[in-house]
């Protein structure tokens, strides 16, 4: 009899050691790789996602790698040449149109066209992750920009209400600068990066201008009016080394007034604030003119080089990230704004603080659409140079936006240049 046991509990383990090998064997591992730190923010927000989606598919292994921002983008063109890429390719939403032209992502068309919730994302993030027609990624979060203020120094210096206009703006930093020695009216990041554009934007597309065509008034105008801040001791020409975060450590320690910035840092930047803060949209050049603020957000797709026996499942994270209920805590949790209608009611009901950035956000520009397709990355470091030139001094707005203007259009063929530039006009009318 006991050998009889001893015989029945060795098959037992054996049957269970064939079932761990199986299931091991059966276990699908993704990967994702993006620049947002597991340990803070998003990255720890997408990071809980990962882990309640795994739970929910224990036969599905989602890894998570991270990369600083400034090291991804070369990475992901490392990998698309040796056939390296992670399952699931991330991007901030600019990219995907350069990446799908240069294989990173698979067309995802198909599964979007047989999906009946992609006609629920708003237009603007539909057309950021399009490339000729076709789809290649979904947009999990975006984001737009708008003006931060110090209530409690405003009160203390009797302005009654935030600027509306540029002009507003000017008279408020010099009633800042004039009553409080070493504190500045407004500031914004014009390091070398892609912050530095994303920040100007709204300035120069508010007032009609267009990146396509910098040496035009519309867009000199308002690198002049960035350079008159600087000049005249409104922004602090430190602002040429900020980065985005640096931006918001000067409104949290009382040494700006003002500044233009997203709404992720009402979750970050700004939890330790002890002052109150409004938010309003980024001033306009003249009453009447309506505010444009370009649209962030990051994208999530599949790689072209994702094994077949991989895409369902991967097309499930994508799914499961993307849901009304996942993005409304998500964006909930990390300050920023769906992507989708049946998400938003939701956000706002637990963030307030983002009603600006959400109202902006249906009808915010995608940057490649109103900068030069898959080629705006190129326009947008053409640009943050010429900006870097004028707050410098090394050059007057109107010669660094007349030089940047000439290398812009040197990116294409003369006639698919106006062909774009039209486009772009066209974009900016509507």
């Amino acid at each position: 009899m006991k050998r009889i046991t001893k015989t029945l509990a060795l098959c037992v383990l054996m049957v269970l050691l064939i079932s761990m090998v199986s299931f091991a064997k059966g276990k699908i591992e993704l990967t994702v790789q993006t620049y947002w730190d597991p340990e803070l923010g998003s990255g720890a927000r997408l990071e809980q996602s990962f882990k309640d989606f795994m739970a929910l598919y224990p036969n599905i292994e989602v890894k998570h790698i991270y990369l600083p921002r400034d090291q991804l983008i070369q990475r992901v063109l490392s990998q698309v040449l040796t056939d390296t890429l992670p399952d699931i390719v991330f991007a901030d939403n600019p990219w995907v149109r350069q990446w799908a032209e240069a294989g990173v992502y698979k067309d995802i068309t198909p599964l979007v066209e047989q999906w009946d919730d992609y006609e629920d994302f708003f237009h603007g993030t539909r057309d950021a992750c399009t490339f000729q027609g076709r789809a290649y990624a979904l947009q999990l979060v975006t984001n737009n920009l708008a003006l931060f203020y110090n209530k409690d120094m405003f009160a203390e210096l009797g302005i009654a209400e935030p600027p509306k206009t540029w002009d507003d703006i000017k008279a408020i930093s010099a009633k800042v600068t004039a009553n409080l020695p070493g504190v500045y009216g407004l500031a914004f990041s014009a390091w070398d990066d892609e912050e530095c554009t994303w920040q100007f934007e709204p300035f120069i597309w508010s007032n009609k201008g267009s990146l396509l065509e910098l040496d035009q008034p519309e867009a000199v105008a308002a690198l002049q009016f960035w350079t008159d801040l600087v000049n005249e001791g409104y922004t602090a020409r430190d602002c040429l080394n900020w980065r985005q975060q640096d931006v918001t450590h000067q409104l949290v320690n009382k040494k700006v007034a003002m500044m233009v910035m997203g709404p992720w840092e009402i979750r970050s930047g700004l939890k330790d604030a002890d002052f109150e803060y409004g938010i309003v949209p980024i001033p306009v050049p003249k009453a009447g003119y309506n505010p444009v603020s370009p649209m962030g957000g990051e994208c999530f797709g599949l790689s072209s080089s994702i094994d077949p026996s991989k895409i369902d499942a991967a097309w499930q994270l994508i799914e499961y990230l993307v849901a009304p209920e996942h993005m409304a805590d998500f964006t909930t949790a990390s300050a920023t704004v769906p992507t989708r209608g049946a998400a938003l009611e939701f956000v706002l009901d637990r963030e307030p603080r983002l009603e600006v950035f959400a109202k902006q956000a249906e009808y915010a520009l995608a940057r490649t659409v109103a900068g030069g397709g898959e080629k705006y990355p190129e326009v947008s470091a053409i640009t943050r140079s010429a900006i870097q030139r004028a707050l410098s001094g090394m050059m007057d707005p109107q010669a660094a936006f007349t030089q940047a203007a000439g290398e812009i259009k040197e990116l294409w063929p003369a006639d698919e240049y106006e062909a774009l530039r039209n486009e772009v006009r066209e974009v900016h009318s509507r």
